[in-house]
């Protein structure tokens, strides 16, 4: 898409339904733009990141003892969720980095492979990392005071749990909304990488970016940007009356 210089054609895929919903206004555009009916798309909020389902999500952990190895000199823990090359990734400065936090003493570094294949990218990993695929994501946030990545959507996740999220944004070629509207700590090098776990260590609740950015982020992502939004309510109420809208009689 970026090579050719156009957006994604949305209609290959998605013209023969008649609605389509999506979780914010950004990628309601988007989708107009791939040429979508502007009367089709609908912005409902995120039913994975509604109320509902994250406590839904909380019982399937709760209970469980999951086992993540620590040094004894943890300080600080810290989980980096990988994300495949694809995506443009530059993985030969992730390996970089994670090798460099793994040296930091008082880390433990966990490494969480993309949930969809449970595949690592092509990044090297250091040996002291724990890298782990049956611990769930969910359970890793809320075990880590730290969380690092780039394109993942899980990396709402850490936000709702207010954990730091640390954004190396000279990991890939992309753009975030989360950075753009300030809910993360952004780091553009190896140096401030580094720079930021330190600053961590010594005080793992330090953020540089403040809660009402983070509402705000959370509250355009996950329901629409309203943040009163029922959104499997609404979700309800959209598809009952698209049913209804075909069951009422042809007038003649």
């Amino acid at each position: 898409m970026v090579r050719r210089g156009s957006p994604l054609d949305f209609t290959s895929s998605f013209s023969m339904f008649d609605l389509f919903a999506v979780q914010y206004e950004r990628y309601r555009q988007t989708a107009i733009r791939g040429g979508l009916a502007p009367e089709r798309v609908l912005t409902l909020g995120s039913a994975r990141y509604c109320p509902e389902w994250q406590e839904i999500n909380q019982r399937l952990i709760s209970g469980n003892n999951y086992s993540i190895p620590e040094s004894s000199d943890t300080r600080l823990r810290v989980v980096f969720m990988d994300y495949p090359d694809g995506y443009r990734i530059h993985s030969d400065r992730v390996g970089t980095a994670m090798g460099a936090l793994a040296d930091m003493p008082g880390i433990t570094l966990v490494v969480k492979p993309a949930t969809r294949g449970n595949h690592l990218s092509a990044a090297k990993f250091p040996e002291s990392a724990v890298i782990t695929t049956t611990i769930p994501s969910l359970a890793l946030c809320q075990w880590a005071d730290v969380v690092i990545g780039t394109t993942s959507s899980i990396l709402l996740q850490p936000l709702i749990e207010g954990k730091t999220m640390l954004y190396p944004r000279y990991f890939h070629e992309n753009t975030m909304l989360f950075d753009e509207m300030g809910a993360c700590w952004t780091v553009d090098s190896l140096e401030e990488m580094i720079a930021a776990i330190e600053k961590l260590s010594d005080d793992p609740g330090f953020r540089p970016y403040t809660d009402e950015a983070v509402q705000a982020f959370l509250d355009y992502v996950t329901k629409g940007g309203d943040p009163n939004r029922d959104v499997l309510g609404d979700y309800v109420k959209v598809i009952q009356g698209s049913i209804d809208r075909t069951r009422e009689p042809v007038s003649t």
